[in-house]
C-alpha cells in the first residue's frame, strides 16, 4: 500500500490492470471482467483516494488467451463508461524469462521500440523481477540520449492500442 501511495504522490499515472490475473475468469464475459476490474479499482481508490480511469488488458488487448468477441465487447463497454485502455509497443520481455539480465531486458526494449516516435514500454515490477529496475535505468538513459520526452499516459494524444476489432 505504501508503494502505491508513493507512486500516486509523485504524480505518476496509475492504471488498473487486474485483481486476480485469472485469464479464463476475467475473459469469460464483460461482467466477469468488470467484477475483477472494479475490485482492483476500489483497492487503488482506498489507498490513493482517487479513481483511475485508465487500464491495461491483462495480456494486452490482442492476447491469444481471450476470445476476440469478448475483448471487443469489453473494450466497447469500457469506452462507453469513459475508461481509456493502453497497450505497449515495446517489450522488455521480463515476464517471459525468469532469469533475464538487465542488459537483455534493455536490448529487447531498444529492438522493439526502434523507429517509433511514441513508445510505451511493458515492464514488470513484481518481487521476482530483480533485474528490471536496473534495466529501466539503462532504458531511460538511452532514451534521454536519443531526445525522447517522458510523460504520463493520460497526456498522450492517442493511446497505443494493439487491437481494435
Amino acid at each position: 500500500d505504501r508503494r502505491l501511495l508513493r507512486i500516486h504522490e509523485e504524480g505518476h499515472a496509475i492504471g488498473i490492470h487486474s485483481w486476480s490475473h485469472e485469464y479464463s475468469k476475467i475473459y469469460s464475459s464483460v461482467d466477469a471482467f468488470l467484477e475483477d476490474f472494479n475490485e482492483d479499482r476500489e483497492w487503488v481508490h482506498s489507498v490513493t483516494g482517487e479513481y483511475c480511469d485508465i487500464f491495461r488488458f491483462p495480456g494486452g488487448s490482442a492476447n491469444s488467451l481471450a476470445d476476440r468477441d469478448v475483448v471487443n465487447a469489453i473494450a466497447d463497454e469500457m469506452d462507453r463508461r469513459g475508461f481509456v485502455w493502453y497497450d505497449w509497443n515495446a517489450d522488455g520481455e521480463d515476464s517471459i524469462h525468469q532469469y533475464i539480465s538487465a542488459w537483455e531486458i534493455a536490448q529487447n526494449v531498444f529492438k522493439t521500440s526502434e523507429g517509433k516516435k511514441k513508445v510505451v514500454v511493458l515492464l514488470h515490477d513484481s518481487s521476482g523481477r530483480k533485474t528490471t529496475p536496473e534495466a529501466l535505468r539503462l532504458i531511460i538513459q538511452k532514451f534521454k540520449e536519443e531526445d525522447y520526452e517522458f510523460g504520463v499516459l493520460p497526456d498522450m494524444e492517442k493511446p497505443v492500442q494493439q487491437s481494435r476489432k
